[in-house]
């Protein structure tokens, strides 16, 4: 619940912790994600951790490396929407494309 790695959103105080473990090539996670959206929305005391789980490919793999490196940039939040709402398979092009289109991470 506590590492200081992992990103997280909502409220980093809240009285209630979400810890989601996900991949960005999981259609699962894909689906939810406009639920979790909406729960951190409805409830301001929800304190939502992001577990990294990189399980479905070297696509998932790299697209794992890009967040923490935008998290690294303060970019964690722009970056998870650009990967978890992508629909195309996650490669180096791809990547450098959703890359390209956040203002401000390199």
């Amino acid at each position: 619940y506590n590492n200081k790695d992992d990103a997280v959103a909502g409220n980093p105080k809240g009285d209630v912790t979400v810890v989601e473990f996900f991949d960005y090539s999981c259609g699962y996670c894909k689906r939810v994600h406009p639920t979790t959206v909406q729960l951190r929305k409805d409830d301001k005391n929800i304190r939502y951790v992001y577990k990294q789980f990189p399980i479905l490919g070297p696509g998932s793999q790299l697209a794992a490396q890009a967040a923490v490196a935008a998290q690294l940039q303060g970019k964690f939040d722009a970056m998870h929407e650009a990967l978890i709402t992508n629909k195309e398979p996650l490669n180096e092009a791809k990547l450098d494309s959703i890359i390209a289109g956040i203002k401000g991470l390199d």
